[in-house]
């Protein structure tokens, strides 16, 4: 019997980190976070509980097989938080380098998200 071996590459644990910021790149941030989990592209993992040294939430990042950071902007919180503990970062999207100008307006319309979301989806 002649079975082809096929990558399963869904069974990888990508752990997807936000910063989730107050302005409106830092929710564009979470949401995007949400998106990707629904996608089947990872799984959305908490930040601040890294940033916070929780030992259970530093376990489960440092059980993921890749991490994903998304920043809202240059400041790179979350990014930081990665490096203050000491864990590296697979892939760091920031939503200004999307071409989304950082804002206090906390409505996001939804084709804001769907625009970023596709572009986050060529760069994973």
């Amino acid at each position: 019997m002649n079975e082809s071996i096929n990558c399963d590459c869904e069974s990888e644990l990508v752990g997807i980190f936000p910063c989730s910021g107050s302005a409106n790149v830092g929710i564009i941030s979470n949401q995007l976070a949400l998106e990707l989990t629904k996608a089947g592209k990872g799984r959305m993992l908490c930040t601040a509980g890294v940033g916070a040294k929780i030992p259970v939430q530093l376990k489960n990042a440092e059980g993921c097989d890749r991490i994903v950071v998304i920043d809202g902007c240059p400041m790179n919180c979350a990014s930081t938080i990665f490096e203050n503990a000491q864990i590296a970062v697979d892939k760091h999207i920031v939503v200004t380098e999307l071409g989304v100008k950082k804002t206090r307006d906390t409505d996001i319309e939804d084709s804001v998200i769907a625009e970023n979301m596709e572009k986050c989806l060529f760069l994973f």
